[in-house]
């Protein structure tokens, strides 16, 4: 039941903003946007704390504003470029390897090389950690693509958005977390959709 934050800029003007988690809310996270002043730079520190719970506090640095020069259009994006290939994915394929040996060994190790799709098909899987099974967050994905990528070559990072509103794949293991009719269409944009384009570095 503890908030997850979205810091997208530091040094903010006003304290004390409080967020109601209901029996219907209490398990998605909720974001904050705190908005830094035009020049400066340094840290802040946040704290988040309810009744009966440990208080959680986050430090945040707001660094000086970088550029923000628009790349080319990619006509084709696909070409000259690479594919990241997920870590998560490499270790899940490494420990089944284990058991292996030989040819099927060696064959499962490059079957963990290829690239594929980074599953967020719940909003735990934005943030990773505890709650998505220990796998990386969303922001630890795009780090790592960026420690993957050569040079000026571009790289890829598949992206599977997958926490429809209802989703309902005939599979109860399968089904989605959200409904339209718990006010399930506010978030999967504003908790859901927001964070993935606006992707923070968690």
């Amino acid at each position: 039941m503890r908030p997850t934050f979205h810091i997208r800029s530091w040094r903010p003007r006003l304290a004390g903003t409080t967020l109601t988690f209901t029996t219907s809310n209490w398990n998605y996270p909720q974001p904050v946007t705190v908005t830094a002043d035009s020049s400066s730079t340094g840290n802040a520190t946040f704290t988040a704390s309810a009744s009966g719970y440990p208080a959680v506090s986050v430090t945040g640095t707001e660094a000086t504003a970088g550029s923000t020069t628009t790349p080319a259009h990619a006509v084709n994006p696909f070409t000259g470029s690479t594919w990241y290939v997920n870590p998560d994915y490499t270790a899940e394929v490494a420990t089944s390897a284990e058991g292996a040996t030989g040819t099927l060994k060696s064959q499962m190790q490059l079957v963990g090389q290829q690239s594929t799709g980074v599953w967020l098909d719940r909003i735990a899987a934005i943030y990773g950690g505890s709650g998505n099974s220990s796998r990386m967050s969303l922001g630890a994905h795009l780090r790592a693509a960026l420690s993957q990528q050569s040079g000026s070559t571009p790289i890829l990072v598949p992206i599977v958005v997958y926490d429809l509103p209802d989703r309902d794949c005939a599979a109860l293991a399968s089904n989605g977390e959200l409904t339209v009719s718990n006010n399930g269409l506010t978030y999967y944009e504003q908790d859901y959709i927001n964070p993935i384009a606006h992707p923070q570095p968690w």
